[in-house]
């Protein structure tokens, strides 16, 4: 009896010891998704400048819905895709007392969060592509190729598709 005692425990040991080495040596790979950088002015002018469509992610740290469209929507391999040839900007309003997030805030007209607007390579706004909310993944390519397709090919956005999660 003390011999599978001694058997038993030693696989015992054999299978936490598996188990620890898993834990410390194994980490899941992230999806990839969508590469953002810091908003600033000087990085929104300089895709001005270069011609280059923008999009403005206005995120905070305590919003559920904002958590969820980066888990989600922007980790989606085509939505990443699609905002490939876009300046991808991150703002963060979390303390909206601040005065650098008050001032973007003021100067995009911004009520609340998350919300993502799409800026023409002229540096113009996209209203009808303004999203406030969550968009599944679906739905946000729909809304990234019509505000492409605005700047594109002069197309109407509201031709291109309804204004469901849009406002």
């Amino acid at each position: 009896m003390y011999n599978i005692f001694q058997r038993d425990s030693g696989l015992l040991a054999s299978a936490a010891f598996s188990v620890l080495l898993l834990a410390l040596f194994w980490h899941p790979v992230p999806k990839q998704g969508t590469i953002w950088e810091p908003f600033n002015e000087g990085k929104l002018e300089e895709a001005k400048q270069a011609g280059r469509p923008a999009i403005l992610d206005f995120y905070a740290e305590w919003c559920a819905p904002c958590h969820e469209l980066e888990r989600s929507t922007y980790s989606d391999p085509q939505v990443a895709a699609a905002l490939s040839n876009f300046k991808r900007l991150k703002t963060d309003v979390t303390d909206p007392s601040k005065p650098e997030a008050q001032k973007v805030i003021e100067a995009f007209d911004v009520s609340g969060v998350p919300a993502v607007l799409f800026l023409a390579p002229d540096g113009t706004e996209v209203k009808e592509a303004r999203v406030l909310g969550y968009v599944p993944p679906g739905e946000f390519l729909k809304i990234v190729r019509c505000a492409a397709a605005t700047w594109e090919t002069a197309a109407d956005f509201s031709e291109c598709r309804g204004t469901q999660g849009v406002s």
